[in-house]
């Protein structure tokens, strides 16, 4: 297994995960016992003043450009401490999250983000599945070209989406 740690804002850690580097192992991630609500994964690297990149997991992390962190998961919740930091500083937002995920969860995340007027931008995988495919060049091209996310443009992507 690869060991992916995290630190909080003190570098302390706060978070460990495992990924199984085998294709056949019995559980691909193992993480450990923390309430995933209070974690922000690599806190100690974040900078709330800057666009920060929001990504599902820790392994996706490893393509983004420095200011990211993970959700450590698909959601992000009103009650979760990384919210918290995100709202207390106005931190603008780059959601790029999984295209599996994309349809539902970013629209969800992006409007509960915008009701607190923290900008949001969404980040257009392309032809890969998640961040973690990419390079860090494309992801930071990606990223250059995000769109910004208000209710418009989210009706223009559920309509862009839907299949004939």
């Amino acid at each position: 297994r690869v060991i992916m740690p995290s630190f909080d804002a003190d570098g302390k850690l706060n978070f460990y995960t495992g990924r199984a580097i085998d294709d056949n192992a019995f559980r691909k991630y193992m993480n450990c016992d923390a309430e995933k609500k209070s974690i922000i994964f690599n806190e100690i690297n974040i900078d709330w003043t800057n666009e920060l990149s929001l990504v599902e997991g820790p392994f996706d992390l490893t393509k983004c450009d420095d200011n990211a962190t993970c959700l450590l998961g698909s959601s992000l919740s009103e009650d979760s401490k990384l919210f918290h930091q995100i709202y207390k500083h106005k931190t603008p937002i780059v959601l790029a999250l999984d295209k599996d995920m994309q349809s539902k969860t970013w629209q969800r995340i992006a409007r509960m983000l915008s009701s607190y007027d923290i900008p949001v931008k969404v980040l257009n995988l392309g032809s890969f599945k998640d961040v973690g495919e990419m390079t860090r060049e494309q992801f930071k091209d990606a990223k250059l070209h995000a769109i910004k996310w208000d209710r418009t443009s989210a009706l223009l992507m559920k309509i862009s989406g839907m299949k004939t």
